[in-house]
Parts: C-alpha cells; sequence; structure tokens
C-alpha cells in the first residue's frame, strides 16, 4: 500500500561572516491538508495582511508591501503568528536539512570526496520523510512522495541524481527510494505558489538557528 503525499520545499546558502551553511526545508502532507493550507495562507496571511505574496527576504528588508511591518514589532509578530497558524490547520509536518559548509569542505578535502552540499541535503530531507511516517508504515507499506524543488537548473537535476545515489548505498535506506524530489521552474513560481511560500518561512526559521 502507498500512502501518498505531496511535498514542497526551498534551499537556502549563504556564507558571510556569521553564517556559512546551506539548508533545505519544507512541508509535507496529503492532498487534502495542501487544499486546507493554501486556502488558509491565502485568507490568513495575504488577504489578512495585505500581501501579494510572501517572501522573507522582502521581509526582512521592508521592501514594497512589506513596508507596513517596519518599526512595527508587534504587527510583525503578528504575521509570524498567522503564518505558524496556518500550519496548525492544516497539520502539515515540516523537515529540514542543513549542512557546514567549511565542515563539508574540510571534510572533502582529509577524505578526497566530492560531496555536494545541496545533494546532501536533499537526501537527508528525504531520509527524514521517511522517519516522519515511520509509525504510518506496516509491512510492505511505504512512502510514495513527489517533493517539489523550487529551481529547474542543470545543478539541481544533477544534486538530485546524487542524492539518490547517497539514499542507495545508506543501510537503513529503506523505501527512500519511493521519494521522488522533483525540480520546478523557479522564475515567478514562488511568487503564485503559497506552497513555496511556506518552504521560504520554514527554510528561514531553521536557519536562526546556525
Amino acid at each position: 500500500m502507498a500512502i501518498k503525499m505531496r511535498g514542497w520545499f526551498d534551499d537556502s546558502t549563504r556564507r558571510d561572516s556569521q553564517h556559512r551553511v546551506a539548508a533545505l526545508a519544507g512541508c509535507v502532507g496529503t492532498a487534502e491538508q495542501w487544499q486546507i493550507q493554501d486556502a488558509a495562507w491565502r485568507n490568513d496571511v495575504l488577504e489578512r495582511f495585505g500581501l501579494p505574496y510572501f517572501h522573507v527576504r522582502e521581509f526582512a528588508t521592508f521592501a514594497g508591501p512589506y513596508e507596513q511591518f517596519k518599526d512595527k514589532p508587534v504587527l510583525s509578530l503578528e504575521l509570524s503568528q498567522a503564518i505558524l497558524g496556518t500550519s496548525q490547520k492544516s497539520q502539515l509536518r515540516s523537515f529540514g536539512a542543513m549542512t557546514r559548509l567549511d565542515d563539508l569542505t574540510r571534510f572533502n578535502r582529509e577524505r578526497s570526496r566530492n560531496i555536494s552540499h545541496y545533494a546532501l541535503n536533499i537526501y537527508t530531507c528525504m531520509f527524514n520523510i521517511k522517519q516522519i511516517f515511520r509509525k504510518e508504515l506496516t509491512g510492505d507499506d511505504f512512502v510514495q512522495m513527489c517533493l517539489d524543488i523550487s529551481s529547474d537548473d542543470q545543478g539541481t537535476n544533477q544534486a538530485i541524481k546524487l542524492a539518490n545515489l547517497y539514499a542507495s548505498t545508506h543501510p537503513w535506506h529503506g523505501p527512500v527510494e519511493n521519494i521522488a524530489p522533483q525540480p520546478m521552474p523557479k522564475e515567478g513560481m514562488a511568487r503564485h505558489t503559497p506552497a513555496l511560500q511556506v518552504a521560504d518561512f520554514v527554510v528561514a526559521e531553521m536557519r536562526k538557528y546556525t
């Protein structure tokens, strides 16, 4: 029996004096849960705050429609709470992975390897999803997953192939090979896809702990 789920996630790579990490995170759930999530996102976040879409980077700089949050911490908190409230309504599950780039560079150099941080994070997310649903799996059940990544560049395609290679060599990979990431065109997608806006928020929240 297959448990059909759909997941969306976004990537964030940042190198600066404080953060040298690459992160990948998002949410996963059933088609019904995503319908609830999309409706809640449009009503409780976009319409309530008069936003055409949500983007963390623009929110952080108070650009365009986000100028209303400048010097208004209470309003900003209300937005964050509204965003979290949508996931409470839909009961989506969050997942994520993060790689310290300096540590991975050192590991590759010392072990003569060429492990990709992007592929490693994709694989870790795939494995995390398997762990999330392990209690729902019995016997020959498996999770049939389609993960939509907000990018369609050649590097993403290569990373997906490497992620599946990493999974195939792991002794506990189990049904993770049934979780298939798929790249999506990134240009303009996030502005019209609430699920990618959710993923953008999740990955930004995860990065706060680096």
